[in-house]
């Protein structure tokens, strides 16, 4: 009986501190053109930035961007420590088409 009552603890503090979006997205189906390019070359690879040939990531195009959504860095800094883009967060329709 502790156990269950320990895991089911364990089980809403994870849930409730949880931080990230939880769009919908069945409905809506984004693409890289269409939709997220814009957003990585207004906020990402700006000056001094994620530009080409930068040593913190190139996401001037995906398919450099692709090692960091893989190894899940690009999720970790927008969707957890939300410390990129520097200086300011992405509005939540940014968020959700990242996401999605």
């Amino acid at each position: 009986m502790k156990k269950y009552i320990l895991y089911t603890v364990a089980i809403v503090y994870l849930f409730s501190s949880c931080k990230q979006i939880s769009p919908i997205c069945e409905e809506t189906e984004y693409t890289y053109n269409d939709e997220v390019k814009m957003i990585i070359d207004v906020n990402c690879s700006t000056t001094s930035c994620h530009t080409q040939g930068a040593n913190i990531g190139d996401f001037t195009n995906y398919a450099n961007m692709k090692k960091y959504l893989k190894n899940g860095k690009f999720n970790e800094h927008i969707f957890i420590k939300k410390d990129m883009p520097k200086g300011f967060e992405l509005s939540v329709e940014d968020k959700i088409i990242l996401q999605c």
